[in-house]
């Protein structure tokens, strides 16, 4: 049984890596160990990075800042600059409209700051967690 948490280096490169495949030249950076972000060449010249990461553990006054930050520092780790989000929102049970309100106002607040644009994304409310139940 696979344990709790992100999987293991060994696993991630012994299964998950070893049935990608990756065969497209303008993947500059592809799915490896270490790199939550990929990097395609747009046009010889310009380069895209891309990144989504789901936040989990963080207390709901601070869910939308880390929605941001999760993915963005996961571009910004390439020098790139986050234009675009897409969201990955895994709300636990139990989460209201006022609490959601609450995060995307955050959020918003955080992409504004930063100049970065929520272009699309996945939310959902899922029972598996709570806000609480996970540490960073």
């Amino acid at each position: 049984m696979l344990p709790f948490g992100k999987i293991r280096s060994e696993v991630l490169n012994n299964i998950i890596l070893k049935n990608i495949s990756v065969n497209d030249p303008k993947i500059v950076v592809g799915p490896k160990e270490g790199f939550d972000a990929a990097v395609l060449e747009y046009d010889g010249k310009n380069y895209l990075v891309i990144a989504t990461d789901p936040i989990l553990g963080v207390p709901k006054e601070h869910f939308g800042f880390f929605t941001y930050h999760f993915a963005s520092s996961d571009v910004a780790v390439f020098g790139a600059m986050p234009k675009w989000l897409i969201v990955n929102l895994l709300l636990p049970n139990g989460t209201t409209e006022e609490d959601l309100n609450s995060v995307m106002r955050e959020l918003n607040a955080e992409c504004k700051k930063y100049g970065t644009s929520i272009i699309g994304g996945h939310t959902g409310v899922y029972s598996t967690f709570s806000f609480e139940s996970l540490a960073l």
